[in-house]
């Protein structure tokens, strides 16, 4: 997995990809110098994200297929955000809408306006940081969160 291809600049980063990318497509074995074992990329399958395909380098865009994936609908990002916010109150051993309110799983998809994910659950990990945080002072927490800040 190759996460934003696009920031690959380096020319050196670039030539090394393209050269694994080939490998690949003829189902060639390579020397990994890490495990020091060969590889057989004919079991492999490489994913690369890449959030601006105009700037992914031409010497990178002529080898790799691409396809464009829709981006989350409202509905979709809501029930996503709903489970990690489960997930974060059963961690804690706290009922549903202590640390995190359906308030703000409703709210912050409108106040963050990306295809994918990433913000919103950046707000959802915040508000947990600011619950075991007041939790270990011995403070009071209040679940009413501010989808703005």
């Amino acid at each position: 997995m190759f996460d934003e291809l696009e920031k690959a600049t380096n020319e050196q980063l670039q030539q090394h990809l393209i050269d694994l990318f080939r490998k690949y497509k003829e189902g060639e074995e390579i020397e990994d110098k890490y495990f020091q074992e060969k590889i057989d990329l004919s079991q492999v399958t490489f994913f690369a994200t890449v959030n601006d395909k105009d700037r992914l380098a031409l010497r990178l865009k002529s080898e790799v297929s691409m396809r464009e994936l829709e981006p989350y609908n409202q509905k979709e990002k809501k029930e996503i955000l709903q489970k990690k916010s489960e997930n974060i109150h059963k961690s804690h051993g706290v009922a549903k809408g202590t640390i995190i309110s359906e308030e703000l799983i409703k709210l912050l998809p409108k106040y963050i306006q990306e295809a994918g994910i990433r913000q919103e659950e950046r707000a959802l990990y915040k508000a947990e940081k600011e619950y075991i945080y007041t939790k270990e002072k011995d403070q009071a927490y209040s679940v009413n969160q501010d989808p703005k800040k």
